[in-house]
């Protein structure tokens, strides 16, 4: 929440009761000065929109890459950025959406020097340069994303509504809405190029997205559903620490991914039909790792995403020059706890042909 404006933030806190425990107490207080000079380069950004517009080109339906937390989403998102016909929105622009046009400069001074070299949950690289979840953005906007629930966590059912909007009212969907077409334009403006976008929160969103972008292109990246619950257990473990105003209860984490999983997926096999034809795919985490190229090129091929400038040969070079990527090893699951994965989630093992 350090790239929220103070009004974002103020109301935050107020739906919150000003509830902060107290060893959070610092981190409460430097997202509250930050939300005052967030404030004041808010401004100066929306003057800077004003006198801009983008390319015709920049203004085609942004293509998501989707899929659950730790399926490959990040190093899919990562690799298609690399083609210049597109652009993804990095660190400092999920991080600080009402000041990245003003402030970017400052930022690539100050981030870089607090980052470590490798995101502290898996082996992918923390260069904030690197394509990020909008998320992020979304959250700091307009207080509807269910990270928020990591930083509130005593508010958990309230946030955790806006996975898929369900329950929610049509003002504060409305509000979302209106926050994403501004955020991707701001974008649109900036680079001057499709936008390519990652957040796994997405998946349950399809619905709404097409709502707000009608063109806009999907592709779905899947993974084993044991090894996603694994490795999403790992990130969970790690991720909320660093966020929250409030103590959470770790013991409910096996809970959260079981029930965010099916919530997610359901929501995708019952909205993906509302996918215009050709506007969809889907490949696995599997097949990337084993032919990255040639699962891409696939994507590329489903999307049509030539039609928007890209090109797979843009991608072969790094491809080829790209270190093996080395995901992480965990502990078995006990025996109870497997099949209570796979009785929960059969839908899915079977919707992407994984043995259970």
């Amino acid at each position: 929440m350090l790239g929220a404006t103070f009004g974002q933030w103020f109301r935050l806190l107020w739906q919150n009761r000003f509830q902060v425990d107290c060893p959070f107490l610092p981190r409460a207080a430097a997202a509250t000065a930050a939300s005052l000079a967030n404030s004041a380069g808010h401004l100066i950004d929306k003057a800077l929109i004003l006198s801009k517009k983008p390319p015709a080109s920049a203004e085609a339906g942004p293509v998501f890459v989707l899929g659950h937390w730790r399926s490959g989403t990040t190093w899919l998102h990562t690799i298609m950025s690399r083609d210049p016909a597109f652009a993804a929105p990095n660190l400092y622009d999920v991080m600080f959406p009402s000041t990245f046009m003003s402030s970017a400069h400052a930022l690539r001074r100050l981030l870089p020097g607090m980052l470590p070299a490798r995101r502290l949950f898996d082996n992918m690289s923390a260069d904030p340069n690197l394509p990020q979840e909008d998320e992020f953005a979304l959250a700091a906007l307009t207080g509807c994303s269910p990270y928020l629930a990591y930083t509130f966590p005593r508010n958990w059912d309230f946030y955790d509504r806006f996975l898929t909007f369900d329950n929610v009212d049509s003002a504060a969907l409305s509000r979302w809405k209106s926050a994403f077409r501004a955020y991707v334009h701001k974008l649109r403006v900036v680079y001057a190029a499709p936008i390519l976008l990652k957040s796994p929160a997405h998946t349950a969103r399809i619905r709404h997205i097409l709502d707000t972008f009608p063109d806009a292109r999907f592709v779905h990246i899947h993974r084993d559903p044991t090894e996603v619950f694994q490795s999403t257990r790992h990130m969970l473990s790690i991720g909320p620490p660093l966020m929250q105003l409030q103590r959470f209860d770790f013991t409910t984490i096996d809970e959260i991914i079981l029930r965010r999983y099916a919530a997610m997926h359901d929501a995708l096999l019952d909205q993906r039909g509302d996918i215009p034809k050709g506007r969809y795919c889907e490949i696995s985490y599997e097949g990337l790792r084993r032919d990255p190229l040639g699962a891409v090129s696939e994507v590329y091929a489903s999307l049509n995403l030539a039609e928007l400038g890209g090109s797979v040969s843009a991608l072969a070079p790094h491809l080829a020059s790209a270190q093996p990527y080395s995901p992480n090893t965990f502990s078995p699951l006990s025996a109870a706890l497997k099949d209570t994965i796979r009785a929960r989630w059969a839908r899915f093992y079977e919707a992407w042909s994984y043995p259970p």
